[in-house]
């Protein structure tokens, strides 16, 4: 018996501290701002926001600068690269800004990971929308347009609000069949009857004559909806993790 008390001491124990290694190498710094334009303030304000946002959905968002990046091959695989090595979740995305001058000579490029490949596509969209602000030099709005684009497009799509949406369906259901089986207990007196004349009064009804008229017709259309383009790829990293990525100069 103590035996097997210590033994089980001894697990739980070693669950413990495994669990704990576990939270503690994931990667909290999630602005890499290697062209240096944010200040302290900003940088800690941005990432406190990246931090609020993984942790409601349990992925990583990661918001990344870097100077001279003028190409898809180089875009992508630095911001691979810093996402696969740098402790983050599976499940994430990474987006990497390169601020060299004004229009056209400016790079914005994101990198999906796990799960989050499936969740978002529209990256010419992201493109479009932080264009403006990385013209004009404002990085940090640029910063915050991609906290609420990710806000938006994962608020939906989580494991939470699933299985919420799955527990108040079944209660719902489990209240419509008490309530049916209650009212279907109290109709005792009713019998199933195998023959429409039961239900016929003798006389009630004489058909003389029958047509049929055109009414209307009613036409409807659908629209076929087709790959709307967002402008992404497939690849893997150096790593050997699979990607979705897509974006480009503005």
């Amino acid at each position: 018996m103590k035996k097997r008390l210590y033994s089980f001491l001894m697990f739980a124990i070693i669950l413990t501290f495994g669990c704990m290694a576990a939270f503690a190498t994931k990667n909290e710094a999630l602005v890499l701002d290697y062209q240096g334009i944010f200040s302290d303030s900003e940088a800690t304000e941005i990432n406190q926001k990246l931090i609020e946002i993984s942790d409601k959905y349990e992925m990583s968002f990661v918001f990344m600068t870097m100077a001279d990046v003028h190409d898809e091959y180089t875009a992508k695989n630095a911001a691979a690269d810093a996402y696969d090595y740098g402790g983050y979740e599976t499940d994430g995305v990474i987006l990497l800004i390169s601020k060299n001058g004004g229009q056209g000579e400016n790079y914005i490029y994101a990198v999906c990971s796990g799960t989050a490949m499936n969740k978002f596509t529209n990256f010419n969209g992201l493109k479009e929308d932080l264009a403006d602000y990385v013209i004009s030099g404002d990085i940090v709005g640029a910063a915050n347009k991609y906290i609420d684009i990710m806000n938006d497009t994962f608020g939906f799509n989580t494991g939470k609000f699933i299985f919420r949406s799955l527990v108040i369906v079944a209660v719902a259901m489990l209240i419509a069949i008490i309530i049916c089986g209650s009212m279907a207990s109290g109709l005792k007196s009713v019998h199933k009857k195998t023959e429409a004349g039961t239900y016929v009064i003798p006389g009630s009804m004489q058909l003389t004559n029958r047509w049929d008229n055109f009414v209307t017709k009613k036409t409807t259309k659908v629209k076929i909806e087709t790959n709307s383009g967002g402008g992404g790829s497939s690849f893997t990293g150096s790593s050997g993790t699979s990607h979705t990525g897509g974006g480009g100069a503005v």
